[in-house]
């Protein structure tokens, strides 16, 4: 079969997907380009700066795609088969990895940009948002060890390793060379895109003119030298002002990528090649692990990963313009890399089975096949593989960069470890264990990683998507599309860790893969625990609102809670009705709440979209009496009012008339309050609330009744 032919198909497939499924999870999010973004309402040009979805997809893209979509379908490929591999990149990709990257950034967007972290933490409780942080920063170790050890077997390959080795260095010092003419001289950028471009060129044709080959040194070999100088370049990038080496490195990482890119497409479909490896290997890979679940660990990113939400929650979301870019970004920017995963499985379906171009390790299979993609475009053997080997230990540096900088601000935020001296100690003690886990074991310790590495990857998604689900829960929302590959992703992960386990019930000799997955087992129940106290309670205590918006800002209008006991809270806009409280909440009890705002308490307070009220809450003891108030100074959070229905006032109120809104709780019959002068023009009564909620709209000038 062509592999063309199946290029073909699987890019239809994405592109159907993402006009369809994706404007689905777009429509179901209720994402709205009129709802201006955490971008432009902070908008402070250093973390928060809207950029159009044509200048954020590229910069996304090369964020997320790394070695991870390289080496898992290739392993998984020759372990099982194409058909399998291919099969879960593309159904992966579409129904859970697509949809798990939209989900992170639009819930993100709707969190103020906050991490998927700060979401769990608003929605399941501190409690959660610790062991979800705890949970990520070990997954991030996993992360360094696998990638280090990568590019370190990258740099030991006999044929071009040394030389990429050679380009490699000389590539991070043009990057700090970028950084600061960038930074300091007022060259235009153009001017420095150019000349680094045809510095990356000269980098890849001389470093094999000038190898650079470690010696045995303190009984160390040199892969384990090569992984100490690479954990070297992740402290630095981790403490070093990102414009100096992260974000030039990261600029001149996105030639790299779009070039492999480009290459392996004209690949695909001008090469003319065949499949010859087998459709289907086996059942088990060769060290006797099962398809099920091993398949779905060793393809992680490719298909779906959880890294990726770090991503979406951490950079993008603060840079999102309009709403509906989540769409291009999150969803596209997946299918991206689902097509880079693709593009890797096509280089050892080119070849047959028993071939010697199959016997090398991954990266080398990589850079290999897309040597002969490159061949096409007459780009000599030699030059082509210094690239594809570069480009993938670039890939390796974009995710190592991330990596430990999250490790190092997780570490921080666990710890409260701040200051130049938290900056250091954090980066050290993210980088100590993955510095002990490559010293104690052998060379090419990543296959020994790997499994572990996509299982936690994989786990994370799926309590990314746990996290994502209660908060959909808790507004109201049909949850599922988020529910099932939630589900699905965590039986496969838990499934993968309990093997990891199992040879301790009958050797009784634990090792640190089964430790590690013994603690991120633990973690993942407590945080499954925790979320489904949280719904428990929620069916038991409901909230609900009703809010005005008019254009970009909401206008509270009424908040009701009916707790578990039946007690209803009520807050009333000011001026409903003559003897109750402006901002006030009544017990069944009689008890009085009142919100305060100071001068701020208006008809109705406006507040930004998904911002905290500021104010306090201050009880009256005595009923509805107007005794002096205690103040508790309780923070008036406008997510506490969980299910919030929106109605746009623009919609509802024709501009030639001068109209009052009316709110009010009513069982099913209840008859509504008629103002005196006023006609109704319009009344909404939401059923679905308890107790009922009743909106309407009055003209208020009886000369255009």
């Amino acid at each position: 079969m062509s592999i063309g032919f199946i290029a073909l198909i699987v890019i239809a497939l994405f592109f159907v997907a993402y006009r369809l499924y994706g404007r689905f999870l777009h429509s179901h999010f209720g994402l709205d380009n009129d709802r201006p973004t955490p971008a432009r309402l902070i908008n402070d040009g250093i973390d928060y700066a809207p950029i159009r979805p044509a200048l954020l997809l590229p910069q996304h893209f090369s964020s997320i795609a790394a070695a991870g979509p390289i080496v898992g379908p290739i392993l998984a490929g020759l372990w099982f088969g194409w058909v399998p591999a291919l099969l879960w990149i593309v159904i992966g990709n579409i129904f859970i990895g697509a949809a798990h990257d939209f989900s992170t950034l639009a819930a993100s967007v709707r969190h103020r940009a906050q991490s998927i972290a700060e979401v769990v933490r608003e929605h399941i409780g501190k409690k959660a948002s610790l062991l979800f942080l705890l949970f990520v920063w070990i997954s991030l170790l996993y992360v360094i060890v696998a990638f280090t050890d990568l590019t370190a077997s990258t740099f030991l390959a006999k044929e071009y390793g040394a030389g990429v080795a050679t380009s490699s260095l000389l590539y991070l010092l043009l990057a700090v060379l970028m950084g600061f003419l960038l930074r300091r001289t007022t060259i235009p950028l153009p001017v420095v895109t150019l000349g680094g471009v045809v510095m990356i060129i000269l980098i890849i044709w001389g470093g094999q003119y000038i190898p650079i080959t470690l010696p045995t040194l303190f009984f160390l070999s040199p892969a384990k030298g090569w992984g100490i100088l690479i954990l070297g370049y992740c402290f630095f990038a981790s403490i070093l002002p990102v414009w100096m080496l992260l974000q030039p490195r990261g600029f001149l990482g996105g030639y790299f990528l779009y070039g492999a890119l480009i290459i392996g497409v004209v690949g695909l479909f001008f090469g003319g090649y065949k499949t010859e490896y087998p459709a289907f290997v086996g059942l088990h890979n060769p060290k006797g692990a099962l398809l099920f679940p091993a398949l779905f660990i060793t393809i992680a990113c490719g298909a779906c990963s959880g890294f990726h939400g770090l991503v979406c929650g951490g950079t993008s979301s603060k840079q999102l313009d309009k709403e509906g870019d989540a769409h291009p970004v999150g969803y596209g920017g997946m299918l991206l890399e689902g097509l880079v995963a693709v593009i890797a499985l096509a280089t050892i379906m080119m070849f047959a089975k028993g071939d010697p171009a199959l016997a090398k390790g991954p990266t080398e299979i990589y850079a290999q096949g897309l040597g002969h993609f490159a061949g096409l475009l007459g780009v000599p053997m030699g030059m082509a593989m210094s690239f594809g080997l570069l480009a993938f230990a670039t890939f390796v540096y974009d995710t190592l960069d991330v990596a430990t900088r999250l490790g190092r601000y997780i570490f921080q935020e666990l710890t409260g470890w701040q200051g130049k001296g938290g900056r250091i100690g954090a980066t050290l003690a993210t980088l100590a264990l993955p510095l002990l886990f490559l010293m104690t074991t052998q060379e090419a310790a990543y296959l020994k990683f790997w499994p572990i590495f996509g299982a936690s990857n994989q786990l994370l998604a799926a309590l990314s998507l746990l996290g994502i689900s209660v908060w959909l829960v808790k507004t109201g929302r049909n949850p599922w599309y988020t529910l099932i590959p939630m589900f699905f992703l965590l039986s496969i992960t838990l499934w993968a860790l309990v093997l990891f386990i199992a040879p301790w019930w009958t050797t009784f000799t634990p090792d640190v893969n089964g430790f590690v997955a013994l603690v991120l087992i633990l973690i993942a129940l407590l945080l499954l625990f925790e979320a489904y106290q949280t719904i428990a309670q929620h069916n038991q205590k409901r909230m609900f609102a009703v809010a005005v918006r008019d254009g970009a800002d909401l206008f509270l209008v009424l908040s009701i809670c009916r707790s578990r006991q039946g007690d209803v809270y009520v807050n009333f806009p000011r001026d409903h009705k003559p003897d109750w409280k402006p901002h006030s909440s009544y017990h069944a009890s009689g008890q009085h709440h009142q919100k305060s705002f100071g001068d701020k308490a208006l008809l109705y307070h406006r507040q930004k979209p998904n911002a905290n009220f500021s104010g306090t809450e201050n009880v009256v003891t005595t009923g509805i009496a107007l005794d002096e108030p205690r103040t508790i100074n309780k923070p008036c959070n406008a997510a506490d009012f969980q299910e919030v229905f929106e109605i746009p006032l623009m919609e509802l109120r024709p501009e030639k008339y001068r109209t009052l809104l009316s709110v009010d709780v009513t069982g099913p019959n209840g008859q509504p309050i008629i103002t005196p002068g006023a006609t109704v023009i319009l009344q909404t009564v939401f059923q679905d609330a308890v107790p009922w909620i009743r909106v309407t709209l009055f003209d208020t000038d009886s000369n255009k009744g």
